[in-house]
């Protein structure tokens, strides 16, 4: 028989042959065409791509196989712009280093004759893309800083510091809780800038860095990293002396990552308050005109929480209470129905709620100057009765966000309960700062009108004990949530903790005011000790 001859296989039954020599060419016929295909590429078909050795030479005709390019006219962050920014996920990012196990499919030539010259150019071009200057940071240090986007939000601050300080393994409660942040645009900006790129460099160091300390303790930052920090102080400083640079998103956006280092170096708390004043002062001089593209309203929204905290803890009015900068936060608000961001920073229910308390630091420091600055026969009672109608006007409001929120949360059923699905938003960090906000104009209310005293301190010492119960709730839900109400639990533990002098000294004060005090609305509030121990205790200035 013929070596090249066809042979038919014929069997009786639906059984697979047991003649070794029927199988044999049975195989052989059925792969037939995949040998030959094999033949024609030069390739043994089993090759899979995490396993592939590339050349190290490329051939002329892959070089002149280049990459896409941005659009004319658009660098790659203004294409970030138009396109908007990569969707957050709840879910772990997908690494770009390990390759899927697919076998590599040599395209098919309908013309043998051109196949060894195109087959050249092919086989010289890598299975993919080289990684940009973002994935290269990522790879090397293992770790995306998108993953710290949540570092980002209001609820950040010196007393958040202080808790990673105390246990820096709960940094990890709230790395892959991604949100949109100014984090979102990093990766299309990165390398444009040198202040930018390097603070990037130095954060992300930093934080692998932290994430091999030992659980119950951390330690300095290394050399190297120290060295890299070095190196993004100085490119900082270069753009901020460049008048024409210091105003460019991408200095302020260094300037709020470098913010994020010094909440993770613990041994310098004052470090990281002087770095908040400077990025505030780079806020406030780029003015509220030039917030308008999605990327900047991130940056905004982003230092909002620690331009209120300093503002609070340190005895001085918040700009952001200005009609201007109120108009920078109507234009941030990104409305969304999901579930999972019903919450969100830059939803409509929570950006409203900051927009309200904003106020309450100069509040606060009215208050404050006539109890603690002022002799009670040369303070003005016509503006401590335009303060407390203020006060007043601004604790209804926070009622009625607080009613809102309420509905908000029956309008779903699924959002009456912590799910899964809602795992990543701020309700109970937003419930919280509600709450003390409430706690802090009482309060103020009482310094400066005794008699309310009865009517109020009652349902102060509710808000507070509210307060415990809703930290507690959150760390079981979410331990992010619980390391964000730790602004929260000072005020409330410091409420509580004073509630027998504040009752005491009203109603001293409360009964001492006579008829004639009442008809001519002499000023008669809280005793000045009192009202600065409650001030101490919960971390606020009140010594200038």
């Amino acid at each position: 028989m013929a070596a090249d001859s066809f042979h038919f296989v014929h069997s009786t039954d639906a059984s697979v042959p047991k003649t070794p020599r029927v199988r044999l060419l049975i195989r052989k016929q059925a792969m037939s065409r995949a040998a030959a295909a094999r033949r024609l590429r030069g390739k043994n078909g089993k090759q899979v791509l995490r396993q592939c050795h590339y050349p190290e030479k490329v051939s002329p005709k892959a070089d002149n196989l280049e990459s896409p390019s941005p659009p004319l006219g658009k660098s790659p962050g203004e294409l970030e712009e138009t396109l908007g920014p990569p969707q957050a996920t709840n879910e772990a990012p997908q690494s770009t280093t390990e390759a899927p196990e697919s076998l590599i499919e040599a395209p098919k030539f309908s013309n043998a004759a051109e196949s060894p010259e195109r087959e050249m150019a092919v086989i010289a071009v890598p299975a993919s893309l080289p990684s940009t200057g973002y994935e290269s940071m990522r790879i090397r240090y293992d770790f995306d800083l998108l993953d710290l986007s949540a570092l980002t939000t209001f609820h950040v601050g010196r007393i958040t510091a202080q808790a990673l300080s105390r246990q820096p393994a709960r940094l990890k409660d709230i790395l892959r809780c991604r949100q949109w942040s100014f984090f979102s645009y990093l990766p299309s900006r990165y390398g444009y800038s040198a202040c930018l790129d390097d603070a990037a460099r130095c954060v992300t160091a930093r934080v692998r860095d932290w994430l091999s300390l030992p659980a119950e303790g951390s330690r300095p930052s290394n050399g190297s990293i120290l060295s890299l920090y070095t190196k993004a102080l100085k490119s900082l400083q270069a753009a901020l002396n460049n008048p024409d640079r210091r105003v460019e998103p991408d200095v302020l956006c260094a300037t709020e990552i470098l913010g994020i280092y010094e909440l993770l170096d613990t041994s310098k708390e004052q470090a990281w308050v002087q770095h908040v004043a400077g990025a505030t002062s780079l806020l406030k001089l780029r003015g509220p005109e030039r917030y308008r593209t999605e990327f900047e309203k991130a940056l905004f929204l982003s230092q909002v929480g620690p331009i209120f905290t300093e503002a609070l803890l340190n005895n001085y009015p918040c700009f952001l209470e200005e009609d201007s900068w109120q108009t920078v936060f109507r234009a941030v608000i990104r409305e969304n129905t999901q579930a999972s961001t019903a919450f969100a920073d830059h939803s409509e229910i929570v950006v409203s709620l900051w927009m309200c308390i904003v106020s309450v630091p100069s509040l606060f420091k009215e208050t404050q100057d006539a109890i603690c600055n002022t002799a009670p026969e040369d303070v003005d009672t016509s503006a401590i009765q335009a303060v407390l109608l203020h006060l007043y006007q601004l604790r209804k409001r926070l009622v009625q966000w607080r009613q809102r929120y309420e509905i908000l949360l029956l309008q779903d059923s699924t959002r009456i309960h912590y799910t899964e699905e809602a795992k990543f938003d701020k309700r109970y960090e937003s419930l919280g700062v509600c709450l003390t906000n409430l706690i802090i104009l009482n309060r103020l209310i009482v310094a400066l009108d005794p008699l309310m005293e009865p009517l109020i301190e009652d349902e102060t010492q509710c808000l507070a004990s509210q307060i415990l119960h809703l930290e507690k709730e959150a760390s079981i839900a979410n331990p992010r949530s619980g390391l964000f109400m730790a602004l929260k639990m000072v005020v409330a533990l410091a409420t509580l903790a004073t509630e027998r002098e504040w009752r005491l000294d009203a109603r001293l004060d409360g009964e001492s005011i006579s008829e004639d005090d009442r008809s001519t609305g002499s000023f008669r509030p809280v005793t000045k000790w009192v009202f600065e121990r409650w001030c101490i205790l919960k971390g606020r200035k009140v010594v200038e």
